[in-house]
């Protein structure tokens, strides 16, 4: 689909369905602005003469910036709307990549594309993972944020060497919840990377349960869940680095992975229940990242991502306290200060999305549910904008006084060359 960015070509959007009859796909198609639907036929919708089982909006773009939608159906069959991208996609189909969980057997397939003009676009099964649906059942499959945009490849240690960051684009994370053999529950966490199905690193939390929120992005991930043991919320983090050396300074590629990661977590104690959970996300990736949750009691807590880092040290060294990093405290104090939405409570919020604005210093946050919240926040604080009380008549008083003298030093050089010359 296409965004405004895109002038004259007018923005587009899409939501795909359920038709209510014959359970087939169904597709809307509206311009963003007005909220009208677009010149197909009367009312904008399409109806798809086959079922749909995973779609996703690829990432390369026509002549006209329009970014396809690609849909499965239960054969494998693919299709492309609207039809007339199809080349876009024959382009690339060999290197497209998708993926499908079931959450009714536990069974988690990834795809491959292919493309002949006999058969068009099938999608062929590439690996299976099995997650035994009679012990656990798949409760979220979380992949990394689009728009987020990674800035620095590593991280600056106390000793001046860099720790470089396991920047992989094609990792997500997926949660299962469950039972053992003395009826106690248990969450699972797995990192799987989908292109070659392999398992990156996987977490147990025993004694513990639902419901959980998660935010992936860069070489983290963080998330919450209910520790039955202890009876408190608890919210934990990890972050993966590949270590001193990076192993391809240019492009990840699952296909040459680079060793198994380095894994750092942590845990702390949150005295919240949190209902949903997101990062801030800016135009470069340059400012620090915030952790927005938003609480069962109508809040929406934004905590900074230095609070929750897994390197936090019992007792810090120089070299800890030269790297920036804050000494570990079990318990998240967050003060009311940073509530966004101050005395207007949200309730019963689904989820939270954020986007970059024109500065970068700027993340828009958008909460929905019960009741819905727009505003901006400044992670950073606002280090591309001037303040108010900006002195702006003093600095063009001493610019012109600068440009006069300039003007007024350079004549006089020029008749000191002058009468220099004459002498």
């Amino acid at each position: 689909m296409r965004t405004t960015a895109h002038f004259p070509h007018p923005p587009e959007y899409a939501v795909l369905g359920k038709h209510q009859v014959t359970g087939k796909g169904m597709l809307y198609v509206f311009s963003p602005i007005s909220g009208r639907p677009l010149d197909i036929g009367i009312t904008g919708i399409v109806e798809l003469d086959y079922f749909v089982r995973h779609a996703f909006l690829l990432v390369q773009h026509d002549a006209h910036f329009l970014r396809p939608i690609i849909l499965m159906d239960p054969d494998n069959k693919v299709y492309v709307y609207p039809p007339s991208c199809e080349d876009v996609l024959a382009e690339t189909a060999s290197q497209q990549y998708l993926f499908s969980a079931d959450r009714d057997t536990g069974v988690l397939t990834g795809y491959n594309i292919e493309y002949s003009k006999s058969s068009g676009f099938v999608s062929s099964p590439v690996w299976t993972a099995n997650l035994p649906r009679e012990s656990q059942v798949i409760a979220h499959v979380v992949p990394k944020m689009a728009n987020d945009h990674v800035h620095s490849q590593g991280r600056v240690l106390g000793d001046r060497s860099v720790l470089y960051k396991y920047l992989n684009p094609n990792l997500v994370v997926v949660t299962t919840e469950g039972k053992d053999e003395q009826e106690k529950s248990y969450v699972n966490l797995y990192l799987i990377d989908v292109i070659t199905g392999q398992i990156v690193f996987s977490a147990n939390h025993a004694r513990s349960t639902g419901p959980v929120t998660i935010v992936h992005s860069e070489n983290w991930v963080v998330y919450t869940y209910w520790n039955q043991k202890l009876r408190r919320n608890e919210i934990a983090a990890l972050e993966m680095y590949e270590g001193k050396t990076q192993s391809n300074t240019t492009a990840f590629s699952s296909l040459a992975p680079p060793p198994p990661p380095i894994v750092e977590r942590q845990a702390y104690i949150l005295p919240y229940i949190v209902t949903a959970m997101a990062a801030t996300v800016t135009e470069k990736g340059i400012t620090n990242k915030h952790i927005l949750l938003a609480l069962a009691d109508g809040g929406i807590l934004e905590l900074p991502k230095a609070l929750l880092d897994p390197r936090r040290p019992i007792n810090p060294t120089a070299e800890h306290r030269e790297e920036g990093l804050i000494p570990y405290m079990p318990e998240i104090s967050a003060p009311k200060e940073m509530i966004v939405n101050y005395n207007q409570s949200v309730f019963n919020i689904h989820g939270i999305h954020s986007a970059p604005a024109g500065l970068e210093s700027t993340s828009l946050v958008f909460a929905y549910g019960l009741d819905l919240y727009c505003t901006r926040v400044w992670p950073s604080k606002m280090f591309d904008v001037l303040k108010d009380d900006f002195d702006y008549w003093l600095i063009s008083v001493v610019l012109t006084a600068l440009i006069f003298s300039s003007i007024l030093l350079q004549k006089m050089a020029a008749r000191k060359q002058l009468n220099a010359a004459w002498k």
